[in-house]
């Protein structure tokens, strides 16, 4: 019996397998990639296709643009007619920029441009989408809307009102930043019509909000105008009341002041000169009085020494006076030239005294008349004074009646002023938006963007490629790494075989001559399928086992893994060493190796088991390499295989066969679907497991291996059908050079 070990011993080359085979390292995951990058190719294809075929069939869609600025500042100015007041940076409230950007987004405005382009009778608008893409959006939007109908009550059908949702959805508007700049785009499936859309748009903000600040202005102008009408008669009605107040209470106002003030400033003035006059008059007849006593001496009144007469006669009584002195002293004072001189002085003096009097009198006649005056202004002033009183009470209220009169005058006069101000804007209207940027058709379409969806699609199907491997290799149950195969089985792995494919196989493989891969170790002896099979030779060869010749049986966990394929290639090499070497087709449900190499045969494995004829005689012999074959030939299905299997005859045939021949390889049935291999367990040599590269789960292999008997038995796997390109990346550690010794 062959003593196989199963030992963790890789072939050389391969590398230590991972303590954790679900965890994945940067160099596993790169190393999957180069091996699947078929799959990755297919997933960028696959997304560059959909990408292609979304290019040919979307509708373009073009997008032009308009810019608004909002500017308060000139018709704040334009107001206040102050030029200079546009250099004054005046500030914007924030919110008012975005409430005009909301205006511009309102359904009110779509409207307006529904209705000034006719977009109600635009397909584009009203009818359904274009395209392969607009028709599956279209349906699915019908479905939605007819489920909708089956709970809700339909409503009429408005061309406008779906314009107006369509419009809504092709337009963006947006504030720039934190500016006053305001951005208008417009999607169409023209540049033209979008131009159109968005300029139009702008144009019917822009009226309207002329339209709005002319109709706000208008109105402001007719209140303004009815308050000046109801203002101007509370000013008339004002003014007459102060006029009728004046005239009740006699008072009277001139330039200067009221009448009564500026009279009694008169009087209290004449008043002061006649009591001047007064005291001068009676000072001068005082002073004339005194001089009447002595008229012709020295003290005169200024009035006497202006008098011709007084002034005459006093110059004669001096120089009378003086001849009177001199001749008294010569003569004496009886002298009558002394006396005559004395009578002459004495009717001189009496001449004086006459018109001292005659002053006497004028000055108190003077007197008289000054201090009549100055009681007569007194008793006026009194009198005055009297009306004064009186009227000061009236001026309180007169002077309120004048500031309510003056108060509404005023107020006049301000509603006057805006109504004028009103007035002009409405005739010289600005507004609060100006156009920045027109909006032109563009030259090249919006969306779909050529490059960003073929550069999009490269990007998404090389993430989706790689994220696919990546879940291969990370949530997968299949062997792809050739160091999962030793971590999970605890085999030695003893050779990778390339996938054959005919009639011609995949690049770096020779294709097949016969058209069958059976002879493929033979037809090509120096290729990796050849030295792989090889390799098992000498495993077999190495093996501790009987004298006697060596039974091996080719197995696989499930069906379809190849493994007829590879008992066959081995079992011509071996036979093409010259050693004698036996196929039994053990696999009683498929015959899978009776169909392909004993086509023509009649009889096989179930006539010797039945003793109808011995093994000699039921072999067929390959001309090519000496091999000779043992069939299962059976007209249906094998019901009773089991027995057969378990019966001595079939332990004797084994028996026989191992006395005959030097191998004896027996084809049996994968070990998971049926009990086959399991009976003939004990009467083989040892197993040879084969694994499909990346299609073969792992817990399969797990579970076949755990069958009692089969596990402890197995030689070693060989992992199949390993796609070229994916092979060349298993082994590139190896090196170029390593290939180049397959031919």
């Amino acid at each position: 019996m062959l003593n196989v070990s199963t030992s963790n011993m890789l072939n050389p080359g391969v590398e230590a397998a991972h303590d954790d085979p679900s965890q994945m390292d940067v160099s596993r995951l790169f190393s999957a990639i180069k091996q699947q990058r078929k799959l990755i190719y297919s997933w960028v294809l696959s997304v560059l296709g959909i990408g292609v075929l979304y290019l040919l069939l979307a509708t373009p869609v073009f997008k032009a643009s308009s810019t608004i600025f909002i500017d308060t500042q000139t018709s704040r100015a334009m107001e206040k007619q102050d030029l200079n007041a546009v250099e004054t940076p005046v500030l914007t409230d924030t919110s008012f920029v975005d409430s005009e950007v909301e205006v511009l987004s309102s359904d009110g405005m779509a409207l307006k441009v529904v209705r000034a382009l006719d977009l109600a009778s635009d397909p584009e608008f009203v009818g359904p989408h274009p395209g392969i893409i607009g028709w599956i959006s279209s349906q699915i939007s019908g479905a939605i809307k007819f489920v909708i109908s089956l709970f809700t009550a339909p409503g009429p059908d408005n061309p406008e009102l779906r314009a107006v949702d369509a419009f809504g959805r092709k337009l963006v508007v947006k504030r720039i930043g934190l500016t006053y700049i305001i951005t208008i785009t417009v999607s169409s499936e023209t540049g033209e019509k979008a131009a159109k859309i968005a300029n139009s748009l702008t144009d019917l903000y822009l009226k309207g909000v002329l339209e709005a600040k002319y109709g706000a202005t208008r109105q402001t102008g007719d209140w303004l105008q009815s308050r000046l009408a109801a203002i101007q008669r509370q000013v008339t009605d004002a003014a007459r009341a102060v006029e009728v107040f004046k005239a009740d209470n006699n008072i009277v106002d001139t330039n200067h002041g009221l009448l009564n003030e500026q009279e009694l400033g008169e009087l209290n003035s004449q008043l002061a000169l006649a009591a001047a006059a007064t005291a001068e008059t009676k000072a001068r007849l005082d002073r004339a009085r005194e001089v009447a006593k002595n008229p012709l001496s020295g003290n005169t009144t200024s009035e006497a020494l202006n008098n011709n007469v007084v002034s005459r006669l006093r110059a004669q009584y001096l120089d009378l006076a003086a001849r009177e002195g001199d001749l008294t002293a010569r003569f004496g004072a009886n002298h009558d030239a002394v006396v005559i001189l004395r009578r002459q002085m004495n009717e001189i003096s009496k001449s004086a005294l006459e018109q001292i009097k005659q002053i006497v009198d004028a000055d108190e006649s003077d007197y008289q008349i000054a201090a009549a005056r100055e009681n007569s202004l007194r008793a006026s002033l009194a009198s005055l004074v009297s009306k004064s009183d009186q009227t000061s009470l009236a001026q309180v209220k007169l002077k309120d009646l004048e500031s309510t009169a003056e108060a509404l005058r005023t107020l006049y006069n301000n509603y006057l002023q805006k109504y004028q101000e009103a007035l002009q804007r409405t005739s010289f209207p600005v507004s609060d938006a100006r156009v920045v940027t027109a909006a032109v058709a563009p030259l090249e379409k919006a969306s779909p963007k050529t490059l960003i969806v073929l550069g999009g699609g490269l990007v998404l199907g090389l993430f989706l490629g790689i994220g696919h491997v990546f879940a291969r290799e990370m949530f997968g149950d299949k062997f792809v790494f050739m160091d999962d195969v030793q971590s999970h089985t605890g085999l030695r792995l003893l050779g990778i075989l390339p996938e054959i494919v005919t009639p011609s196989a995949p690049r770096g493989q020779p294709p097949l001559k016969t058209g069958s891969p059976d002879n493929y170790v033979i037809e090509y002896p120096y290729s990796r399928f050849a030295e792989t099979i090889r390799t098992v030779k000498v495993a077999i060869d190495a093996a501790k086992m009987k004298d006697e010749g060596k039974i091996i049986a080719v197995t696989s966990s499930v069906p379809e893994e190849g493994k007829t394929t590879v008992a066959i290639n081995l079992a011509q090499l071996l036979a093409s060493t010259g050693a004698r070497t036996l196929l039994i087709d053990g696999d009683f449900t498929s015959r899978t190796l009776s169909g392909r190499l004993a086509s023509e045969s009649k009889t096989g494995l179930l006539d010797v088991l039945e003793g109808k004829a011995p093994l000699r005689d039921l072999v067929a012999v390959s001309a090519r390499t000496g091999l000779e074959i043992l069939p299962c030939i059976s007209d249906g299905r094998i019901k009773d295989r089991a027995e057969l299997l378990q019966s001595s005859a079939f332990a004797n045939l084994l028996a026989e066969a191992r006395q005959s021949f030097a191998y004896v390889i027996l084809d049996m049935a994968p070990i998971v679907p049926v009990v086959d291999t399991q009976i003939v367990a004990p009467l083989v040599d040892a197993f040879l497991l084969v694994i499909e590269w990346s299609a073969t789960s792992r817990k399969v292999v797990v579970e076949a291996l755990s069958v009692e008997g089969v596990g402890e038995r197995m030689i070693g796997t060989i992992v199949n059908k390993v796609d070229n390109d994916a092979l060349k990346q298993i082994e590139a550690y190896r090196g170029k050079a390593c290939s180049s010794y397959y031919l």
